[in-house]
Order: structure tokens, then sequence, then C-alpha cells
């Protein structure tokens, strides 16, 4: 098996062709907690509001905003 020589970044971003928007949401927030573990320091807020069409927004404040638009379905799907 040949060794990745992608970042953890560079491989969120590879794989998010193929994902979801609630699963981009998801490896979002996971990477900002890790950052947050190995800086030593993390705050961080999540917020969710239903907008049109019954869709979710998912904003993620943690330093930076982070957006994310989720179809109705996506959100009431279970993992």
């Amino acid at each position: 098996m040949a060794k990745s020589f992608l970042s953890r970044s560079e491989q969120l971003v590879a794989k998010s062709e193929e994902t979801s928007e609630r699963e981009r949401a998801f490896q979002r927030l996971e990477q900002l907690i890790f950052d947050g573990l190995r800086h030593g320091f993390f705050d961080c807020t999540v917020s969710i509001e239903t907008i049109k069409e019954h869709k979710r927004r998912l904003l993620i404040k943690a330093g930076r905003s982070y957006s994310f638009v989720i179809p109705q379905e996506e959100a009431e799907a279970s993992s």
C-alpha cells in the first residue's frame, strides 16, 4: 500500500468531492478540534438555523467562520 503524502487538510478536500455537505461539516469540526488539541487552546461555537426550503445552515465559529447549508434529506438522515 502506497503511503499518502497529502496533509490532513488536503485529504479532506479530496474526499469532499464524494461526500455530502453534512459529512463535510463534521469533517471540518473534527479537524478544528484536533487542531485545538494540538495547539492547546480552543474556543468554538456551533449554531444551526432552519432557512428557506427547510434547509439547515450549520455555522462553526472557531477563529474563522465556516458555513454549511445542509438539505433537509441530509439533516434528517440517520448516520
